[in-house]
């Protein structure tokens, strides 16, 4: 398990400079400045894929809770953080995790958005880097090393 959270921690250093940082924890989460800054942060660029990976900030360093990714990664992020807020279905455990009773962050919380332009290496040595190899090594990591946690597991065998 440490090598593997060794793995992806060394990778998401790479792209440390693309987190951005949600309202901090005890604020009510504003989906329109997380949205604002993703798409300051794609604006004129040229991609055709990204990943993303939600992570908790804590004492304990930063640690992914859903890894995913999207041609259009500002839509996507719309959709996951108004369903989030309603806490339905899927999204349930998002909201049990991430927001208080009357919709506060429990956690202070920062997504990397990593455009398929970007992507230099894979996460697991000697390993395909195509985004969708990527994301498949990262869930599959993230299973392994924080399998409390992880929002997503569509990197194990079901």
């Amino acid at each position: 398990m440490h090598r593997k959270k060794e793995l992806i921690d060394h990778w998401l250093a790479l792209y440390e400079h693309n987190a951005l940082h949600f309202p901090p924890r005890g604020t009510m989460l504003d989906n329109k400045s997380v949205i604002q800054k993703m798409e300051r942060h794609v604006a004129n660029q040229n991609y055709s894929d990204s990943i993303y990976i939600l992570r908790l900030l804590s004492q304990h360093g930063a640690i992914p809770i859903y890894i995913g990714r999207s041609n259009s990664p500002v839509s996507r992020w719309k959709s996951h953080l108004d369903r989030l807020i309603k806490g339905k279905g899927l999204y349930e455990r998002w909201h049990e995790i991430l927001l208080d009773a009357n919709g506060y962050l429990k956690e202070d919380l920062d997504l990397i958005v990593i455009l398929d332009t970007e992507l230099t290496i894979p996460a697991i040595p000697m390993f395909p880097c195509t985004v969708g190899s990527i994301e498949y090594q990262l869930v599959s990591l993230a299973s392994d090393a924080y399998p409390n946690t992880l929002l997503n597991h569509e990197g194990n065998r079901r």
